[in-house]
């Protein structure tokens, strides 16, 4: 009784969450109304803005609690195959996923996470799809580095000639 009056009142915080705070994958392809349905059904989260450095058994450690795990997806730089900061978690159920999203604004490792129930995983949203490869929080500060060293490397030619 207490895990589904449980389940039932995250139901209600999970559609009560401001719109801007909920995960929407722009490249759903559907309506609205298919896209509501796969969530209501879906056993998958959405986990954002983790450390980068943070691992897969970390990931499994933290949300076994949650239920048990059918398999984790790490989110991966389509270029350099390095983790980058996000990942999906698959149950077996989709009470466990609803459970998960209580580490919603979690904070770890210094980075407050973002939870979110998922439509469903598809082969390919594994990878980030920032401008380098990752996710797009770290674009700004990839471009600021490389912008930098253009700078300094061109700042150097000129002082060299």
């Amino acid at each position: 009784f207490y895990i589904q009056s449980l389940i039932m009142g995250l139901d209600k915080y999970i559609a009560l969450k401001p719109e801007e705070d909920k995960y929407r994958d722009r490249k759903f392809v559907g309506t609205e109304e298919d896209y509501a349905k796969a969530l209501q059904e879906s056993t998958i989260v959405y986990v954002g803005r983790l450390p980068e450095e943070m691992s897969e058994e970390a990931i499994w450690f933290m949300f076994s609690t949650c239920g048990e795990i059918k398999r984790v997806i790490m989110g991966i730089n389509r270029t350099t195959l390095y983790p980058c900061g996000f990942c999906f978690v698959e149950f077996y159920n989709k009470e466990s996923a609803r459970i998960a999203c209580l580490f919603d604004k979690f904070v770890y490792g210094g980075n407050e996470i973002s939870v979110n129930i998922d439509y469903g995983f598809v082969n390919g949203r594994q990878f980030g799809r920032g401008y380098f490869g990752g996710s797009f929080k770290n674009d700004k500060e990839l471009k600021r580095k490389q912008y930098s060293r253009r700078y300094h490397n061109n700042r150097n030619q000129i002082n060299n000639s």
